[in-house]
């Protein structure tokens, strides 16, 4: 047994030291169901070659490309390995789209990935389209990027896409109608971002099977308008820590409905008699802390009653721009649970 543990404790050793240094480098890592390719510092198409286990695996494999640059990646860099989930992290490109004659990188995924990830300002693809034969693919993920643009292009991905995150970016561009084409979506979340208004026509109409809505974090002025709206599975809206200070009840009034629950905790609320409609709503919802008047700063607008919300304290004007998007603005700064939920995940975990 002591011999046993005394070999594994080199074995892991080993492992540690090759990870650490800055030469090209892949590691395996083998799990009950699922195979994990983690490949870093490669720096040429020929990495590919040296470096990436061409072994098959009957097991789904999550690759992980961190840190690297090249001018392009090799055509069907990832064939034959059965990747389902494939994540570029700092990895910068001359290019990333299909050459005009041959293969394209991402060759030989159209039947297996399930889920592409973008991070840290790693190369994009001049459209979309480059996706589009990824006929399994159900989700799409974009973090900490600088300057993204979201335009209609996103209607290029197949329609097989359930998700679409974008977490901790600025953005240059919003098309008011960038996921209008995409009508088998279940999930859009777009949080820590400096996204200043969020309108109805981004999402597609009808969105048959859109459940969550997750607009967490950014920089939202006002409550979004007709989100119940050509939305029959809509269960989750959330608001939470942006910079709205008073509702409509108009915009809101429909979503108060089961089963839909609504979070609106961590917006700077202005309390007065244009959020009576509140006082009556379900206890199921998330509300927040006033933050004006003096008087009720730090109170619970459930708590409250009518008589303690006169229409004279006046509504302080919406904070924020209401154009799409400042790119000048800085993002929100993500909450302590968002920032632990988007780090880079050790090459040892279950999930990437």
């Amino acid at each position: 047994m002591a011999d046993y543990a005394a070999l594994r404790f080199t074995v892991l050793l080993s492992i540690a030291l090759s990870w650490a240094s800055a030469e090209p480098s892949c590691m395996q890592i083998d799990g009950h169901k699922y195979r994990r390719l983690v490949c870093r510092e490669f720096g040429s198409p020929e990495d590919f070659k040296k470096h990436v286990p061409r072994n098959e695996s009957s097991k789904d494999t999550w690759f992980l490309l961190i840190n690297s640059a090249m001018d392009r990646l090799p055509p069907a860099a990832f064939a034959g390995l059965n990747v389902s989930e494939l994540i570029l992290s700092d990895v910068k490109l001359g290019s990333l789209d299909d050459p005009e004659a041959g293969e394209g990188p991402f060759s030989g995924l159209e039947q297996s990935l399930k889920k592409m990830a973008f991070r840290r300002d790693s190369t994009l693809p001049s459209s979309w389209s480059q996706l589009g034969k990824m006929a399994a693919l159900q989700e799409l993920h974009l973090q900490r990027y600088r300057n993204l643009n979201l335009t209609r292009d996103f209607g290029k991905l197949p329609q097989s896409l359930k998700l679409v995150f974008v977490f901790d970016a600025t953005l240059n561009k919003v098309d008011e109608d960038w996921l209008a084409d995409l009508g088998n979506l279940e999930t859009v979340i777009v949080r820590v971002t400096d996204l200043p208004v969020f309108v109805r026509s981004m999402l597609p109409r009808p969105a048959p099977k859109l459940r969550t809505l997750d607009l967490a974090e950014n920089q939202l002025g006002a409550f979004p308008q007709g989100l119940a709206e050509d939305l029959p599975q809509l269960q989750f809206v959330n608001l939470e820590d942006n910079r709205i200070t008073t509702l409509e009840e108009k915009d809101v009034a429909p979503l108060h409905k089961d089963p839909v629950l609504v979070r609106l905790i961590g917006n700077p609320m202005h309390c007065d008699c244009k959020l009576w409609f509140l006082l009556d709503y379900t206890d199921r919802w998330h509300y927040f802390l006033c933050q004006s008047p003096e008087i009720h700063q730090g109170r619970y607008i459930k708590m409250l009653s009518e008589p303690e919300l006169p229409c004279e304290y006046g509504t302080p004007a919406a904070a924020g721009p209401a154009n799409v998007p400042p790119s000048a603005a800085p993002a929100a700064q993500p909450s302590a649970a968002t920032q632990a939920a988007s780090s880079e995940a050790p090459p040892s975990s279950a999930s990437p």
